[in-house]
């Protein structure tokens, strides 16, 4: 799985920045700058190897691993770029089959 440059390629009024850029002990990471109501968010883009695709289509697990000082910090997982209508579309059917669930 490698980061990807050009993270929103369809919201270029996002400013993109790279985190770690000049600190080799880090991974650089490529990310582009959002902000929300009362929030600043940070998105990252990422492709799957063949073999990592293979493993998705075939198992249907994705992990997320976050290290953390204390605190959990909201995170979404998407497979649609965000602030597109796909993504729109499809965050609406989620919330959607989560009121059907009660799980909020």
């Amino acid at each position: 799985m490698q980061a990807q440059e050009k993270v929103l390629p369809h919201s270029p009024q996002y400013r993109e920045i790279v985190l770690a850029k000049n600190q080799p002990e880090y991974i650089p990471l490529p990310v582009a700058c959002v902000s929300y109501n009362d929030c600043t968010g940070l998105i990252s883009r990422y492709r799957l190897t063949l073999w990592e695709r293979l493993h998705v289509l075939i198992f249907g697990n994705l992990w997320v691993e976050q290290l953390t000082a204390g605190q959990l910090q909201p995170q979404r997982l998407t497979v649609f770029e965000p602030f597109t209508e796909a993504d729109v579309q499809y965050s609406k059917q989620q919330e959607c089959e989560m009121c059907k669930a009660g799980a909020h």
